[in-house]
C-alpha cells in the first residue's frame, strides 16, 4: 500500500500518464495493479522473440521468456 504522502506527490504524474495513455489508445495500470515488468508478461505485452525496451531497472528480466529487453534510465 503506497503512503498518503507518496500519493499527494505522484498523482499529477499518474493523471499525466493516464491521459496520454488514453490519447495514444493504450492500457494503463495504475498504481496498486501490479509491478510493471509483471504485468508485462501477464497481459502478453512481452512475449519470445520481441524487444522490450522500458525504464523500469527490471526491465531485463524478460529474458527468461526468451524477449530481448534493455532498461533506459528515466527521470523520477
Amino acid at each position: 500500500m503506497m503512503c498518503r504522502t507518496s500519493l499527494r506527490r505522484t498523482s499529477p504524474k499518474y493523471r499525466q500518464i493516464k491521459e496520454f495513455a488514453k490519447q495514444q489508445g493504450v492500457g494503463f495500470y495504475p498504481a496498486g495493479r501490479g509491478i510493471v515488468h509483471q504485468i508485462m508478461v501477464e497481459k502478453g505485452y512481452a512475449w519470445p522473440g520481441t524487444l522490450v525496451v522500458a525504464s523500469d531497472s527490471h526491465t531485463n528480466m524478460y529474458g527468461a521468456i526468451a524477449c530481448l529487453a534493455t532498461p533506459i534510465p528515466g527521470k523520477a
